[in-house]
């Protein structure tokens, strides 16, 4: 990008390139790096010097992002409204986005049934064929994540049918779609977590093995923690308490070391 004169098209390429950067990033280390902050504060800061609506919301997505990663619930949720009130007019994919921000703010801070009003309303609007390319920009498919974020409302409301109904529709989209986080992150939560949640350690054992293969065939140090941890819980559950136990303290260290 440095062999381009200074200008627009070379600013859109290197938010474009940013934007790459930013994937591998999370994908690799996940969201609390140092590196990750630089990058959405130089992502942000290009798209709104280049004034289009197009890049302005996915950078205010990353600033979200950045804002929930620290910890500040409150303020993430906060600012995720004012995203999708400043959209209001804006385009469908704008309002998909802000939806899903909001959607997913709610359900971090337990309002869950307020979660599922603004998933829904991303589920209403979005159609596959128009808006998916659009929202599989960057590390995640937000569809995906809407669905799964739908599975795990009604998990912890003990809505179970419901929950495992976009479970079902959550994993089926994630086996389609090219990227291997959307997968690994799919596992992670709507394939471990939540089956662990509701006691049904068989399934969720079952996942919990399907993790640690493809996080080491993918060299996913993020997401090692998190395959150490079910795994061992699985182990426990086939009755290798000690080796179990040991397996998961090892995957809760590696969760400390990463956030």
């Amino acid at each position: 990008n440095g062999r381009m004169p200074e200008g627009r098209d070379r600013e859109e390429r290197e938010l474009g390139l940013r934007l790459d950067l930013m994937s591998v990033l999370i994908t690799e280390r996940g969201y609390a790096v140092d590196a990750l902050k630089s990058e959405m504060e130089r992502v942000s800061a290009l798209s709104r010097k280049l004034g289009t609506t197009e890049n302005l919301v996915p950078a205010l997505q990353t600033q979200w992002v950045l804002i929930g990663s620290s910890g500040n619930i409150t303020a993430s949720k906060d600012f995720a409204f004012q995203v999708r009130e400043s959209v209001r007019g804006g385009s469908e994919v704008d309002r998909l986005l802000a939806h899903c921000m909001c959607a997913t703010s709610l359900l971090f801070s337990a309002e869950l049934e307020e979660a599922i009003v603004e998933y829904e309303r991303f589920m209403g609007l979005y159609e596959p064929g128009r808006h998916g390319p659009a929202l599989r920009t960057g590390h995640a498919d937000h569809a995906i994540m809407v669905m799964m974020g739908l599975a795990e409302c009604h998990t912890l409301m003990g809505n179970l049918e419901a929950a495992d109904r976009w479970r079902e529709r959550t994993f089926a989209a994630a086996r389609q779609a090219q990227g291997v986080h959307n997968l690994v992150h799919v596992l992670v939560f709507a394939g471990c977590l939540h089956h662990a949640l509701t006691g049904r350690t068989e399934e969720m054992a079952r996942f919990a093995d399907e993790l640690v293969q493809l996080v080491e065939e993918g060299g996913l140090a993020f997401w090692r923690g998190h395959a150490e941890l079910f795994a061992g819980f699985a182990r426990i559950h086939r009755g290798e308490e000690d080796e179990g136990f040991v397996q998961a303290r090892r995957g809760v260290k590696a969760l400390l070391a990463a956030n």
